[in-house]
């Protein structure tokens, strides 16, 4: 659990769960931000290398808007 912030971990010791469900919670919260920390990397790594990636990035982003 020393990848989620410790305000996540207060808010789901706060919902009342079993110890059981509150670790299985915690374990899905740490594996999905362990995930998007990985796939932050890949992107920001492709935003600063790959020219088509960025263009494809900022067509999306003005499409958004």
């Amino acid at each position: 659990m020393k990848n989620i912030p410790e305000l996540v971990i207060r808010e789901v010791k706060e919902r009342g769960l079993t110890p059981k469900e509150e670790k299985e919670v915690l374990d899905d919260l740490e594996n999905n931000f362990i995930k998007m920390n990985e796939r932050n990397k890949v992107h920001e790594e492709a935003l600063s290398k790959d020219k088509e990636y960025q263009k494809m990035w900022h067509m999306l982003n003005s499409q958004l808007k």
